[in-house]
């Protein structure tokens, strides 16, 4: 009896010594990692040393993992927040008769550089049978929105991808592709205070008949210059879809393919660039239908 009494009693030590000691390392690894600000009694504020992001930590909450790395700006615990305080802060107003199509969101900005906010997307009214085409909504005085401008051509645009100005002479652009279609679109305001409504040029993105997406436009090299990194498929050796990467060419006056890259995967999609190691280069990472 003594026996399973000390013995019961050494484990539960042990455990304790276990668990105090496991405390005290996840401690100094905080430490380690973070700038630690406390904002009150349950609030403490972590900064990471070498990356700069910032989050807030209930640490009333017991179960929340202080040592997992910050993944954003700020964290809002729904989960004990009482949200009837904030039930007043918003109310609905109207419905605006834009949106974005699947993997094509709506572009906001001031297109015709009057000091209005500008919502363009895919537009469609409910009794007409055609497919949808491109619009521009304009936030008005009265905080209405009001349609501007439809774009329903021959080339019947329905895809918005981006704003840009390509050829940097100060004129915004709107970059549009048909529903499933392989050619870039750009229009271009003829002056300052209209809508982007000239097609400059047309950029062919596809090399075969197959999908062409996620048109993402950005500058890889950082020479000032426009690229557009995209997947499509490709006829030439070694054939089947490819990541391509185009360059805004002056001279063309339209986007010129640099380069390619066959994927490991055979289908991917969605892409996000940025310097992830601070390198001094730029990565572009995306993502497999096998979730890599």
């Amino acid at each position: 009896m003594r026996i399973i009494l000390f013995f019961i009693l050494f484990f539960s030590y042990s455990l304790f010594a276990q668990s105090a000691w496991q405390k005290e390392a996840d401690k100094r690894r905080l430490n380690e990692r973070y700038e630690i600000t406390k904002i009150d009694d349950n609030i403490v504020k972590l900064k990471h040393k070498m990356y700069g992001k910032e989050k807030y930590v209930n640490i009333s909450d017991q179960n929340i993992d202080l040592a997992k790395p910050a993944t954003g700006m700020q964290v809002f615990d729904l989960l004990n927040t009482d949200t009837n305080l904030y039930k007043s802060k918003y109310t609905y107003k109207e419905d605006i008769l834009v949106s974005g199509l699947s993997g094509y969101p709506m572009v906001f900005g001031d297109f015709n550089n009057n000091n209005k906010l500008d919502i363009a997307g895919s537009y469609k009214l409910e009794q007409d049978l055609t497919i949808a085409n491109c619009a521009i909504f304009e936030l008005q005085n009265n905080s209405d929105f009001i349609l501007q401008k439809i774009y329903a051509d021959s080339d019947s645009v329905v895809n918005l991808l981006t704003d840009t100005d390509v050829d940097n002479d100060k004129l915004i652009e709107l970059n549009f592709k048909k529903a499933g279609g392989r050619l870039l679109y750009n229009y271009e305001s003829k002056n300052k205070l209209d809508y982007p409504d000239s097609l400059i040029f047309k950029y062919r993105m596809w090399e075969m008949c197959g999908a062409v997406g996620s048109e993402t436009f950005c500058d890889m090299d950082f020479d000032g210059i426009e690229d557009i990194i995209y997947k499509g498929d490709d006829s030439l050796p070694p054939s089947g879809t490819k990541i391509f990467v185009a360059e805004y060419d002056i001279t063309a006056n339209n986007f010129v393919k640099r380069f390619s890259y066959r994927p490991e995967h055979w289908r991917v999609s969605g892409f996000s660039v940025g310097d992830f190691d601070s390198d001094g280069y730029k990565e572009f990472v995306t993502g497999s239908i096998d979730g890599d």
